[in-house]
């Protein structure tokens, strides 16, 4: 008889055991990921430049053109729809940044631009539609000389200079979902919509146009609280926890009647 009662001891702690792995994973459930469902750009302002158009649109102009080029510009589209979710304190595509780098006459260019963003974002059935205000500096520089009269932390290429847009993360752009409070930052720039890793600052070369993904990042300022699947699981867990302590109280008096009758 005894081997019985090892046999129904080692079947009570693996159910036991299992239930203590259930119950740790069901208190410990992953909260929501936040879903981008729209994210739309507009420029609301231009530091300095002359004949400026395009404000309040998705594309912005300045400059008086040299030589026949175009204006000087920056565009931005956004990278939803279609949604797409992701966890907080990962990068991710706020969508495409496009620099148009012409030829403008002295004086005429812009030394910096401001960057409205609205976005749609959703968690655990609440949705909210919060606009941000993103700051970018741009490196105008002089077109004369040769290349070594630019700066070569900035340059890439062979013809002076290269012009390079930077970003301000120095205000807090901060919303609230379900009740958790978080923060939106530029994380950079990246060439490809997979690299999630940013440079700093994004570099155009002299009479071209230009395109970089530009990325974000959301980080939780709040502990975040339990989602609605967390909450609903507690009973379960009670549950749990009542049926493998029955579990045992059974397993122990099987082992005494065991004995008894041997």
């Amino acid at each position: 008889m005894m081997p019985k009662i090892k046999q129904l001891t080692a079947l009570g702690n693996s159910a036991i055991i299992g239930l203590s792995s259930i119950v740790l994973s069901a208190v410990s459930l992953p909260a929501q990921a936040i879903q981008l469902n729209s994210l739309t750009g507009f420029w609301t302002s231009v530091n300095g430049g002359a004949n400026v158009t395009g404000l309040q649109t998705n594309q912005v102009r300045w400059g008086n053109p040299v030589s026949g080029s175009g204006q000087s510009g920056l565009g931005f589209v956004g990278s939803a729809p279609p949604s797409v979710s992701f966890p907080v304190n990962t990068n991710f595509v706020l969508g495409t940044l496009t620099h148009y780098n012409f030829v403008v006459a002295g004086g005429t260019a812009a030394s910096g631009a401001n960057l409205g963003i609205s976005l749609n974002l959703s968690n655990a059935g609440e949705t909210i539609n919060p606009q941000f205000n993103y700051a970018f500096n741009i490196d105008e520089t002089v077109n004369q000389g040769n290349v070594d009269a630019c700066d070569p932390t900035k340059q890439i290429s062979s013809v002076p200079c290269d012009d390079v847009i930077t970003f301000d993360n120095s205000q807090q752009q901060i919303f609230i979902l379900n009740g958790n409070q978080y923060e939106l930052k530029i994380s950079g720039f990246s060439s490809n919509p997979t690299n999630f890793s940013p440079i700093a600052q994004f570099t155009t070369i002299e009479r071209q146009e230009n395109n970089a993904y530009l990325l974000g990042k959301i980080t939780p300022l709040t502990p975040a609280t339990p989602v609605p699947f967390e909450t609903d699981a507690l009973p379960i867990v009670g549950s749990m926890i009542a049926f493998g302590f029955g579990l045992r109280a059974k397993q122990k008096l099987a082992q005494k009647k065991l004995v008894k009758f041997e």
